[in-house]
């Protein structure tokens, strides 16, 4: 039975919500149902990456509440445009969007180097093709081992910002599972020719992960702890702003 207390703080977070735009509540929303707000109560350990400069983590309160950032330029320095967080989390001029995704590509790299063997960063998954034009194909990272024992998987990255205009239409989790298909598309076969299984890891800029991102992740913890070490992934920042 929900008690006073609960009943209490049911009101008072809807009377606060209600208070918000709706994007801000989309966000909240996402961060309360997917509870993805672990990472507020992590203690800072500096071994493992999790104490926070004050922009950092300022920029990730910006990013949870979709408040304004703080401390920014008035314009974008790669683009020129104006610089708030929605084209932060968006130009492909900046920079911010490409280390955002090496950033999580790296972490998921060195993670899965202590679970299984011979992790190769930007493996290449076809040749470039002269005759026909087509470029090299490369994926984020070639792990062996994670599925099937001594089977190479092909892992690719992509952040995204489900609350961006192109996709405010669908939920959250529909925009991550469309990228998931968007991937395989670009990849499944390319994969399948070279024996090897293919996963994407999609993520949401706060911290949302796609569905097979987070059978990948529960499959990195239990190997991790098979192996004594024990790791606690609730939500990855995927920001890349500070």
């Amino acid at each position: 039975a929900i008690n006073t207390r609960d009943l209490a703080l049911q009101k008072m977070f809807n009377e606060t919500i209600s208070q918000l735009n709706d994007i801000q509540q989309r966000a909240v929303m996402r961060a309360k149902d997917e509870k993805m707000s672990s990472w507020l109560n992590v203690i800072p350990v500096a071994k493992h990456h999790f104490d926070l400069s004050a922009q950092e983590f300022r920029d990730a309160l910006a990013i949870r509440y979709k408040k304004p950032l703080l401390g920014v330029p008035s314009h974008c320095d790669g683009c020129g445009a104006p610089f708030d967080l929605s084209h932060a989390l968006s130009c492909r001029k900046g920079g911010l969007v490409t280390q955002r995704h090496n950033e999580v590509r790296d972490a998921f790299g060195d993670l899965a180097s202590i679970a299984w063997s011979q992790v190769v960063r930007e493996p290449v998954v076809r040749e470039a093709n002269n005759a026909s034009h087509s470029p090299a194909l490369l994926a984020d990272l070639s792990v062996r081992g994670v599925w099937t024992p001594q089977f190479e998987a092909l892992l690719d990255v992509r952040i995204i910002d489900t609350d961006a205009r192109t996709y405010c239409d669908g939920s959250p989790m529909d925009v991550l599972s469309a990228a998931e298909s968007e991937k395989k598309k670009k990849y499944l076969k390319a994969c399948s020719d070279r024996r090897a299984l293919f996963t994407p890891l999609c993520v949401s800029v706060d911290g949302m992960m796609g569905r097979e991102d987070s059978v990948f992740v529960k499959r990195l913890a239990d190997d991790c702890l098979s192996n004594g070490v024990i790791i606690i992934i609730s939500s990855w920042d995927g920001s890349g702003l500070a």
